[in-house]
């Protein structure tokens, strides 16, 4: 679980709001992303054509739970909440299930929203969407938003 300190979250609210990602470069540099930023075929952290980055040249005493090796950004949000694991034990135990055949192809887990219910889907590596099953409006998965994409990590699944 990742530790957030108070000059961690200082520094994230004086930041504009429209940045919602964090990484940290192989120079050890922090990177505020608009947009989500994802690895690159040469391993460098990119933003989907959008290059507006605020770099902080600052040393690894802050923000020292963001790793250059990370293989996920973090969520602004989640520096702030101070909260990584979103879901209960018995949510966890659930997702473990149904995550076990494609747990080496998953690379984000989201809450999606419709009419009536809500459904956990399962994005894979290549982009491709698996559905598991649906439940009724806020019953479960409340510690996660709708729409945004979880890591394995970030929901305490590895």
């Amino acid at each position: 679980m990742r530790k957030w300190n108070e000059v961690d979250r200082e520094l994230v609210k004086l930041m504009p709001s429209y940045y919602k990602w964090i990484v940290r470069d192989d120079n050890g540099e922090i990177w505020f992303h608009k947009e989500e930023p994802y690895r690159n075929h040469m391993g460098y952290w990119d933003s989907r054509g959008i290059q507006e980055c605020l770099d902080l040249p600052i040393n690894n005493t802050i923000f020292s739970a963001i790793r250059c090796n990370d293989k996920a950004p973090v969520l602004v949000k989640d520096v702030l909440d101070g909260i990584i694991h979103h879901i209960t034990d018995m949510e966890k135990v659930f997702l473990k299930e149904i995550i076990k055949p494609f747990l080496n192809d998953i690379k984000y887990i989201r809450k999606v929203e419709y009419e009536n219910e809500e459904c956990i889907e399962l994005i894979l590596n290549n982009y491709e969407i698996k559905s598991s099953i649906s439940f009724e409006k806020e019953m479960h998965f409340r510690g996660m938003d709708c729409d945004d994409n979880y890591t394995l990590e970030m929901l305490g699944l590895l």
